[in-house]
């Protein structure tokens, strides 16, 4: 019987304890705005030829594949294949418009962002213009302490149905 009462006396003093988990309150909207300037960023540096702001918000370990096959693993990589392509005038002409962001916080530190853009403008290989082009985004974002960091970015561009 004394045990029985030390194990109640046992619970009584746990059930009284107040104990909190503090947990981190995601601001949300502070986030989003925070992701769009990372698409901001990317859209500047095409417009500017500036690989170091495209690419400033991506992590080390950057999963990158363009709607044209190329696929990078690390942001080095991407960066140098940045280079290439903006030495391609034809390919730097035009602009892009983004037209859609739809944000998805899958948790607290991972966010998928769809994008879709309006490519005008571009030219081919020959100097002959490009009809516009509808080209999506899918990027994962990783909470990096309090910055979103881009860990996957796969680039997709609509083709006309026949």
């Amino acid at each position: 019987m004394k045990k029985q009462i030390q194990v109640l006396i046992l619970y009584l003093v746990l059930c009284g304890c107040e104990t909190t988990i503090q947990s981190k309150v995601v601001d949300q909207e502070t986030d989003r705005a925070s992701l769009l300037k990372t698409i901001d960023h990317w859209t500047q540096g095409w417009e500017n030829k500036d690989v170091n702001l495209a690419i400033q918000d991506y992590a080390n370990d950057i999963d990158w594949t363009n709607a044209f096959g190329d696929r990078v693993t690390n942001k080095e990589e991407l960066k140098q294949l940045l280079e290439v392509i903006f030495g391609f005038d034809f390919v730097m002409l035009g602009q892009t418009e983004y037209v859609e962001n739809d944000i998805e916080f899958l948790d607290q530190n991972y966010v998928t962002v769809r994008s879709k853009s309006i490519r005008k403008g571009q030219k081919n290989g020959d100097g002959s213009l490009m009809a516009d082009r509808i080209v999506n985004h899918l990027r994962v974002y990783r909470r990096d302490k309090e910055t979103w960091k881009i860990v996957n970015h796969m680039i997709s561009q609509v083709h006309e149905k026949r």
